[in-house]
């Protein structure tokens, strides 16, 4: 116990590489019972990563709430198949969390002066990653109801939300490989705003790190 609560986001930091890492997995021919499983262990793992953080009750009771429900719709489309209303609420729900996530990661980062500098720092991690994670929402949102929404420079993609997080990870990072390129109007402005929200991340988590750690150390007292 006395990890944890020193060591606060490290729980987090390796349930968001699992579910990274299992990606892949989930969502590729529709949902299946395992992959439904495996979705169910990611959640689990991001509801106790984001509970140690926020130390929050309310917080983890409204994200078992919004994941009930995203898993609800997905025994939906398994037992009647496919609609776009269910999968939109879906997407959304799910950019809740993500977004919940991000916040209660920067909270504990930046905004508390609890925890050690190195755990707030993972903290500070953790959020970047949910960035990326809440941001490909957003994109299976705009494939959703606009499926030429992307190509690769030939032709119309249909993706999976596999190949949406790998996308809004490239862009967030301003790698821009090129094999996944947004078309519509819509689609590159959100593109755009993932690259400068990427970057404005890093520079304001740096500068509020360095500055915490100039105002403890030794010289500037």
């Amino acid at each position: 116990m006395d990890f944890l609560r020193t060591h606060r986001s490290l729980f987090l930091f390796v349930a968001i590489l699992f579910a990274m890492l299992t990606s892949p997995v989930l969502r590729v021919d529709g949902p299946t019972l395992p992959m439904l499983g495996l979705g169910l262990l990611w959640a689990l793992l991001i509801g106790i990563g984001g509970y140690l953080i926020s130390s929050s009750k309310g917080w983890l009771s409204v994200y078992s709430l919004a994941m009930s429900t995203v898993f609800a719709s997905v025994l939906v489309e398994m037992v009647f198949g496919h609609y776009v209303a269910n999968e939109a609420i879906r997407h959304s729900l799910t950019l809740l969390i993500h977004s919940s996530a991000l916040y209660v990661s920067l909270r504990y980062a930046i905004g508390r002066s609890e925890g050690n500098a190195l755990d707030r720092t993972v903290g500070g991690v953790c959020g970047y990653f949910l960035l990326g994670f809440a941001w490909s929402r957003l994109f299976a949102l705009l494939h959703l109801f606009d499926p030429g929404t992307f190509s690769n420079g030939e032709m119309v993609l249909r993706l999976n939300e596999s190949d949406l997080l790998y996308f809004s990870f490239v862009n967030l990072t301003t790698l821009g490989y090129g094999d996944i390129v947004p078309v519509s109007g819509l689609a590159r402005i959100l593109s755009a705003l993932e690259a400068v929200f990427g970057t404005l991340y890093l520079a304001v988590m740096i500068a509020s790190l360095v500055g915490e750690l100039r105002m403890k150390s030794p010289s500037s007292a």
